[in-house]
């Protein structure tokens, strides 16, 4: 496990030796989450009145991402972490205005490495089929992912309606981890 080292400029004071010293940090998770939500920083806020808009190229994988290094909870409970990717919301344009469209496809139920529905580009109202290397783009902002032989279950067609009881029962499924 990797320790980053904070930047020089900001030392943290320690209580023991009461003196600012150079710190590093180390994120370790317990568990991990069947759906896991990435949300990547793409807003630069300086000070008050100075703000970008963060546009780097992001590389993540689209299969195999594999967080195992970073869970430390114990044998029994733990599963392999390897997480596929299922969806990516992307957002053009600036702090002050913009478009937002996502790439998504439907996972099987027992192997979420194969798609039951390939690749879609969702923009508007308009849906179209894309290729797999499309989906990785430098306007990337909210990734999706699934681990990798985790039990799913779909909701069946009839659940989404408008009534209030359903909306409970969505409210619930969402609770529960999924996303709609």
């Amino acid at each position: 496990m990797q320790h980053i080292i904070l930047p020089s400029p900001f030392p943290r004071y320690c209580p023991q030796c009461k003196t600012h010293r150079q710190a590093t940090k180390q994120l370790l998770l317990w568990r991990l989450p069947n759906v896991l939500i990435l949300q990547l920083k793409r807003f630069s806020f300086r000070n008050i009145l100075w703000r970008d808009k963060i546009n780097a190229m992001v590389d993540f994988p689209i299969s195999g991402l594999d967080l195992s290094d970073y869970c430390i909870g114990s044998q029994e409970e733990t599963r392999p972490a390897i997480y596929d990717l299922y969806g990516v919301i992307n957002h053009y344009g600036g702090l002050i205005g913009g478009h937002y469209t996502a790439f998504a496809r439907l996972p099987q139920l027992p192997d979420s490495q194969a798609s039951d529905i390939g690749w879609r580009l969702f923009d508007d109202s308009i849906v179209t089929a894309v290729e797999e290397d499309r989906v990785q783009t430098r306007f990337a902002y909210v990734l999706f992912y699934r681990c990798r032989n985790t039990p799913m279950t779909r909701l069946p067609s009839h659940s989404i309606s408008a009534d209030v009881e359903d909306k409970m029962t969505l409210q619930k499924v969402v609770g529960g981890g999924w996303i709609l």
